[in-house]
């Protein structure tokens, strides 16, 4: 995914989305979050809500022309 959480206009939408997923609060919880996890885990959680289809990354194919690059093949 997109590590900042932003999709270009053009990214597909999910064609089966998968539901929502409910943000994290303390309500209810034996041991409380931190502000500062709540807030990490609510950011992830609003990744995942997005409705956009994953993405495929091959780290081998950027790594070969990272390669390239250093290397001027």
């Amino acid at each position: 995914m997109y590590s900042d959480g932003v999709y270009p206009a053009s990214y597909p939408p999910h064609p089966t989305p998968p539901p929502q997923i409910p943000l994290a609060t303390n309500v209810s919880r034996q041991y409380p979050l931190s502000p500062n996890e709540i807030a990490l885990v609510n950011r992830h959680i609003t990744l995942q809500n997005n409705q956009r289809s994953p993405l495929d990354i091959d780290f081998r194919f950027i790594a070969d022309m990272i390669r390239q690059i250093r290397w001027n093949v």
